[in-house]
């Protein structure tokens, strides 16, 4: 039965839908990501235009963290590209309507590999907190010494200047 929408899938049936017979668009998307929202409506658009040549496919990133490592998806929304059960690229972001066609049709027709889309996106890495600047080394001894003005006396103990050698 063609898929004329995309389809959900996770874990439990990704070889499933790998192993269908048609050219694979995986798509990792996740709730109250603004990017993931951008792109659902090329991809409903796509699924339409390519029904029974394509499966569009979608994966909740937030239950299928294993899936993630799996297809090396770094961003949301991730988007993998499979030709013949197997990944052919991965890219990040909301992906404009022209470069999906691109895909699909390279996907479905071959020719040659479009270049690797991107688009805006939410990283997945976690972020590390920026260090602090680094501290001053503290004097472990007296503070040091104010050189004289002319109309303050030297401090008690401080060496007096050692004569010129021979």
């Amino acid at each position: 039965m063609p898929f004329d929408i995309p389809i959900h899938t996770n874990q439990h049936s990704i070889d499933r839908v790998l192993n269908a017979g048609l050219p694979v668009i995986l798509v990792f998307w996740k709730n109250n990501c603004p990017p993931c929202d951008q792109l659902t409506p090329g991809l409903d658009r796509l699924a339409r235009d390519y029904t029974g040549k394509l499966l569009v496919a979608k994966v909740d990133a937030g239950s299928e963290k294993d899936l993630l490592k799996r297809f090396n998806v770094t961003a949301l929304p991730g988007v993998v590209f499979v030709k013949d059960g197997r990944s052919d690229a991965v890219a990040a972001g909301a992906i404009s309507d022209a470069n999906l066609r691109r895909w699909a049709d390279y996907l479905t027709s071959g020719g040659a590999r479009p270049p690797i889309p991107s688009g805006p996106s939410i990283s997945l890495q976690p972020t590390r907190p920026a260090s602090p600047p680094p501290t001053p080394p503290r004097n472990r001894g007296s503070p040091p010494a104010r050189p004289a003005s002319p109309t303050q006396a030297p401090h008690p103990h401080a060496h007096p200047p050692r004569p010129p050698r021979a």
